[in-house]
């Protein structure tokens, strides 16, 4: 038992990732070079954006593990890899970690398979990341998490035409969205309604797309997402910028009403508020 591990983890756990680095680092100093922990200051390491440092310690433990621990080596690996750009070989890790992870029973197996959607997509096999995302869902319980994979599975499959089994997995993730209360799914919305409405645009339904585009405007002008998202400003420019561009007409009232929040909100900002009101502007003479 090692006390300073435990506390490492619930740092990492709440949030406190600087702080269980710290922990897991003296851990590994007084406890001894236990895998586990190599383990977890990579993946607290992959969270705080750490990459390399992440990679080193999981081959570490991918070195000293036992069959465990070297599976949940290998999937953090391939989902490190994934953020790094290089797919092919985070499809190779996951794809081996995925194996063992079944072969051990184990439920995080299913985000496992969300990290190989995103690999395969990224690597242009649609077909093949609608079927992990499938995996996936069939055991991911967190309802973000769910919701997230619904989207990504929804972006594949309009990639090879699926139009309308990407609209409903969108339905889908649009209701999880809207039952949440807290910001994350708020903030998520946006993005579920823009991808849908231009879903939408593709197939030819322009009003029905235009109604979609103006809800997600609306929940952008919301005022409590207004003050607690700090980088907000980019949101309706580009909602907006991509509006025009797919031919959708927006009411001038709601216009009006993004620029007065603007305007309120980022005072301060100067160049990239009137880089805002340009495209707004055009919108708005485009009525």
């Amino acid at each position: 038992m090692c006390i300073l591990f435990d506390e490492a983890d619930r740092a990492a756990l709440e949030g406190r990732l600087g702080e269980a680095i710290e922990l897991y680092t003296r851990a590994i100093r007084e406890c001894g070079e236990r895998p586990e922990i190599y383990l977890h200051r990579g993946v607290a390491y992959r969270e705080k954006g750490l990459l390399y440092e992440a990679l080193e310690d999981l081959f570490k433990a991918l070195e000293k593990g036992d069959e465990e621990i070297k599976a949940y080596a290998k999937v953090n690996i391939g989902a490190l890899y994934e953020d790094l750009g290089m797919y092919e070989k985070s499809v190779r890790w996951l794809k081996e970690g995925i194996d063992e992870l079944e072969r051990l029973g184990s439920e995080d197996v299913y985000a496992a398979y969300m990290n190989l959607g995103h690999a395969l997509r990224n690597l242009g096999d649609y077909e093949g990341s609608v079927r992990a995302y499938d995996k996936a869902l069939e055991g991911l319980t967190d309802r973000d998490d769910v919701a997230s994979c619904l989207m990504d599975k929804a972006v594949a499959l309009a990639e090879i035409g699926r139009y309308e089994d990407a609209l409903k997995a969108l339905e889908r993730a649009i209701e999880i969205r809207k039952s949440g209360e807290e910001y994350i799914y708020k903030d998520s919305l946006i993005g579920a309604l823009y991808n849908k409405a231009l879903i939408l645009a593709k197939m030819g339904r322009i009003r029905e797309a235009e109604e979609i585009m103006k809800e997600a405007l609306e929940t952008c002008t919301r005022e409590y997402e207004i003050k607690e998202a700090v980088d907000f400003l980019i949101t309706p420019l580009y909602l907006v910028y991509n509006a025009l561009f797919l031919g959708l007409k927006i009411p001038k009232a709601l216009l009006m009403k993004i620029l007065d929040h603007i305007s309120a909100i980022y005072p301060f900002e100067v160049d990239v508020s009137k880089e805002l009101e340009e495209i707004l502007m055009r919108a708005l003479e485009g009525l």
